[in-house]
This record gives structure tokens, sequence and C-alpha cells, in this order.
């Protein structure tokens, strides 16, 4: 593959990823999980966490845009010696790049476990045809705050990190 096609298909990876990264984000933490939050701890949201497609196409859009990222951002750098990563605008897409890791950290580490749990804990109750234990319902609130939280922490990444993607070719 040419220089040429490699960057195009870099830049592509990195913005399509990030669309779908941000889009799938912005649709979960605005209207799925507040709808499904009404639904009980046997209700839609433990099913939409226990269901593994929905965390896989995350993360995997997710580890497409941060890997594409970083190769564009390594290629600049090389290309000019280091003089890229320190430019406004490498600064810029760098504190963008930044925050888009913490995004995909907050995300794997938190949100991702908590989501997971508490799929389990509503397969579980589904399985036994049963309503949650006072310990369960409250298990259940706490792992969804998390989610909450965790949501909001990445969505916050994400904005930061769009906002440098946006703005860093023009600093």
């Amino acid at each position: 593959m040419g220089e040429h096609a490699l960057l195009l298909a870099l830049r592509l990876a990195h913005v399509a990823g990030g669309i779908m990264w941000a889009g799938a984000a912005l649709l979960m933490a605005g209207f799925v999980v507040p709808a499904a939050q009404g639904a009980g701890a046997d209700g839609f949201l433990p099913r939409l966490m226990g269901d593994r497609r929905a965390g896989l196409y995350m993360m995997a859009t997710a580890i497409v845009t941060i890997l594409s990222g970083i190769a564009l951002y390594a290629r600049m750098s090389a290309l000019t010696h280091g003089a890229f990563a320190e430019s406004d605008q490498g600064i810029t897409l760098g504190i963008g790049g930044i925050a888009g890791v913490l995004a995909l950290l907050t995300g794997a580490l938190g949100t991702g476990p908590a989501a997971r749990r508490m799929g389990a804990i509503g397969a579980r109750l589904r399985g036994e045809s049963r309503a949650p234990t006072v310990d369960e319902a409250r298990q259940m609130g706490r792992l969804q705050a998390r989610v909450r939280v965790g949501t909001a922490v990445s969505l916050g990444m994400m904005l930061i990190a769009i906002v440098c993607m946006a703005i860093g070719r023009y600093v």
C-alpha cells in the first residue's frame, strides 16, 4: 500500500471509528439507558447489559479509533523528526488522543465490568423466575450508578477528544 493510500485508510478508520464509537455512546447514554432505568432489575437494562454485542461493538470501534489515531500521530511525528508533537496542532491532537484513551479505559475498566455484572444478575433472576432480593436490588442500583457515572466520564473524555480533533488543524 502506498504512503498516500495508507494515510487515507488511517484517516478513514480514525474518523469513521470515532463517529461510530461516540454515536453509540451518545445513543446509549442519552436515550437507551435513561429509558430503560424504569424497567427494574429484571427488565430491559440488565438484558441489554448482558448482551455482549453492544460491549464488543463499543470496544471494537474504540480500539480502531485509538490505534488509527496513534498511527497517524506517530507518522506525523516521525516525518517531522518530533517537531509535530511540539507544535500547537500536535499538542492539541495529543490532548485529544489522551482524552480518547481515557474514555476507552473508563469504559473497559469501569463501565464494561459493571454492565456485565448487571447482565449476569439480570440473567440469573430471569433464569430463576424471581424478583431480586433487597441485597440484589441494592447491588443493581450501585451497578447502574457506576454505569451512569462511567458513561458520563467517558462521554466527557470523548467530547474533549472530539473538540481537539475538530480544532487541532486550526490552532
